[in-house]
């Protein structure tokens, strides 16, 4: 018997999806974004990868329908997970289409608190989430 208690990512309302930040094991859902943003995505990770749908779904061990049903935006959290995994992407790159930058790219004060976040206990970095959270919302509100 298949497995029927999937979870979808798909909201009562039918052209939206969650969109999820992955921090510290837990999932936080910002915003909504749209089936078809989602569908888009999922295929342009496909094109930069050089591959075509049948090529994706050999790779997936399923069929091309069962793929090309993802490339219009129906996903399951398991297919997500799946899906961020093949395409070597993060959750965030997957569901915004926005890449996270490299160590590299940011400031010396973006490294400190990256740093001080990673050394810290689980109470410290929600703490320090927690903050800069908070000290966004003002900025945006000043």
């Amino acid at each position: 018997m298949k497995n029927s208690h999937k979870a979808s990512i798909l909201p009562k309302k039918p052209n939206h999806i969650l969109h999820l930040h992955e921090i510290g094991g837990c999932f936080i859902i910002p915003h909504m974004i749209t089936k078809a943003d989602l569908a888009a995505r999922v295929k342009l990770l496909r094109k930069e990868k050089g591959a075509s749908q049948q090529q994706v779904a050999d790779d997936l061990e399923i069929s091309k329908s069962t793929y090309a049903s993802y490339e219009a935006g129906n996903l399951t959290v398991d297919v997500a997970v799946r899906l961020v995994e093949y395409f070597g992407v993060t959750f965030d790159e997957f569901f915004t289409g926005r890449k996270l930058q490299t160590e590299e790219q940011i400031s010396a004060d973006e490294q400190d608190l990256l740093q001080a976040y990673r050394e810290s206990t689980p109470i410290g970095q929600r703490d320090i989430l927690r903050a800069a959270l908070r000290a966004q919302n003002e900025a945006r509100h000043s």
